[in-house]
């Protein structure tokens, strides 16, 4: 019968272990914020879009995943869905109306939480 020492293999498993846990709950908050984010700017556009802009609002989503170094989450409109091609007008302004920055106050108003999460998740890793 043949034996193996797999003790350093299980140390391994622990150490990666100890090392994924912790990414998948940055992970989880990233969305968290995304979630947020993405919430709020919808509720902001269905207020500034008004009538003109009724498809807006519900082509504002959010992609987000794993990238080289670290997990990110790319909040906006979608192109394919109608009236997402209009985001930049909407949210930067254009030549018929001004700009609405419903995004940027959507983020400006998760900062705090999300930077707060992220503290809370730091400070219970230590």
């Amino acid at each position: 019968m043949t034996e193996f020492d797999v003790t350093e293999l299980v140390r391994l498993e622990h150490d990666l272990d100890g090392i994924v846990r912790p990414l998948r709950r940055v992970a989880g908050v990233v969305d968290k914020g995304a979630v947020n984010i993405k919430g709020d700017w919808r509720d902001n556009a269905r207020i500034t879009a008004r009538a003109h802009g009724r498809h807006y609002p519900d082509a504002i989503d959010y992609d987000s995943g794993w990238i080289r170094d670290g997990y990110e989450a790319q909040i906006g409109p979608r192109m394919d869905r109608p009236q997402g091609s209009m985001g930049e007008g909407f949210e930067y302004g254009s030549v018929n109306q001004p700009p609405h920055l419903d995004g940027n106050r959507a983020a400006d108003r998760e900062a705090p939480r999300f930077e707060q999460a992220l503290a809370d998740l730091a400070a219970g890793l230590l």
